[in-house]
């Protein structure tokens, strides 16, 4: 598999404050950018595709190592607001990997 890059790009995002477009560090299906709203003073990993936020941290060193993490899944299989099983305990495992650089 060849290695991706990040790129920068303005994406979609879902915030508190409506639908946004935001400047972001893209690796495939994830995007890494500063948060807006309620997660202002932080750094948001969001899926590009549904604009949904995914976690939020203090540290662009953990961001962009849960974002390369989240970019190794297979996220096609989304459907709307539909996550299936599998994906959903794929995610939920590399979150706990990475749950004290998240705070949570």
């Amino acid at each position: 598999m060849p290695e991706r890059k990040w790129t920068r790009e303005v994406i979609q995002i879902d915030s508190d404050c409506g639908r946004v477009a935001m400047s972001a560090r893209v690796l495939g299906p994830i995007g890494v950018h500063f948060g807006i709203g309620s997660h202002v003073k932080k750094i948001s990993i969001t899926h590009v595709g549904t604009g949904r936020r995914i976690a939020s941290t203090n540290a662009v060193d953990v961001a962009q190592e849960l974002g390369e993490a989240l970019a190794g899944l297979i996220w096609d299989c989304l459907a709307g607001d539909c996550v299936p099983e599998g994906l959903r305990v794929e995610v939920v495992q590399i979150l706990r990997r990475f749950r004290s650089a998240l705070g949570v």
